[in-house]
């Protein structure tokens, strides 16, 4: 070889050297100090005891019927402190379902919310706990027996907001006698309006076999002028609406009444002329549609009062 050729040669076995082929760099060597700023190594004994106290749990669950020695189980496991986030949200979640079939829901509802609570994206189980806590909360709060008058003096009669929306405001029940329609109780959506985005609350309905027939309610804005629209939405999602009305701060409490069968329908994308089945309605949506209508930005404040359906 000439030494031309021997440099060439050379010069390839540097640029693999450095390059390695194509592969990415190796990373710089660790800082000094830097192993005292590193994370401690978990232990893995109480992730292993974990996940053994869960095998008995869904043992007694699953093959033995045996929810309440599955709930002592998995409340054992929640207890230990050093588990890997993943371990834990099973575990939650199973303490979850386990309470829920023994009919115990405000404690499945914590064990779910439990679940919510863990670090963002670090349990696969958090999205179904979400489903489960849903579920919890529209059967504690849908209405039931008619008529059903929600004056809010003792609480948000059901309403609640959707969880798809939940960055976007909140909704709760306030004392506020100075702005109250009657007594002293509203219920305050706040609601953040962004170009282009709505916002939801909704309030379940579980009737049957009795069928709503009338929705009257009074409302009113505090900020700007808001575009709202009243759903009537069956067990599989289709959704009859109510033409969208427009409330104004300076027109104070404006009063709706609303005809089920007659004032509400289907939406684009349904079957055009099929009439709506009271008897079939599952929710009743109210939707803040502002950011489509209007140039208005930022926190309104939508208050409801003296809802009735009947």
């Amino acid at each position: 070889m000439g030494a031309a050729g021997a440099a060439a040669l050379l010069a390839a076995i540097a640029w693999a050297a450095v390059h390695r082929l194509g592969s990415d760099p190796p990373p710089p060597s660790a800082p000094r100090g830097a192993a005292d700023r590193a994370p401690p190594h978990r232990d893995p004994g109480d992730d292993l005891r974990a996940r053994e106290l869960l095998g008995d749990g869904l043992y007694l669950e699953s093959g033995m019927g045996d929810y309440r020695g599955a709930v002592e189980r998995y409340r054992q496991a929640a207890a230990l402190s050093d588990v890997d986030p993943g371990t834990r949200g099973e575990v939650l979640f199973r303490l979850g379902h386990a309470l829920e079939r023994l009919g115990e829901r405000a404690e499945a509802g914590a064990a779910f919310q439990g679940v919510l609570d863990l670090p963002t994206g670090r349990s696969r189980w958090s999205e179904p706990a979400r489903v489960r806590l849903t579920r919890i909360r529209e059967s504690e709060g849908a209405v039931r027996d008619l008529p059903a008058a929600l004056d809010f003096e003792r609480d948000g009669g059901g309403w609640q907001h959707s969880s798809h929306y939940a960055a976007k405001g909140t909704v709760q029940r306030v004392e506020d006698a100075a702005i109250a329609r009657t007594g002293s109780g509203v219920l305050e959506w706040r609601t953040t309006v962004v170009a282009r985005e709505d916002d939801l609350i909704y309030l379940p309905l579980d009737t049957e076999p009795q069928a709503p027939r009338r929705v009257s309610f009074a409302v009113r804005t505090t900020a700007f002028t808001a575009r709202l629209f009243l759903f009537a939405v069956l067990a599989d999602g289709s959704r009859y609406s109510s033409p969208g009305f427009v409330v104004s701060p300076a027109d104070g409490w404006i009063h709706r009444d609303l005809h089920l069968a007659s004032d509400f329908r289907p939406i684009a994308g349904q079957v055009s002329g099929t009439p709506l089945d009271p008897s079939r309605i599952k929710f009743l949506m109210l939707q803040d549609a502002t950011g489509y209508f209007s140039t208005d930005r930022g926190e309104n404040r939508i208050l409801l009062d003296d809802f009735l359906v009947r």
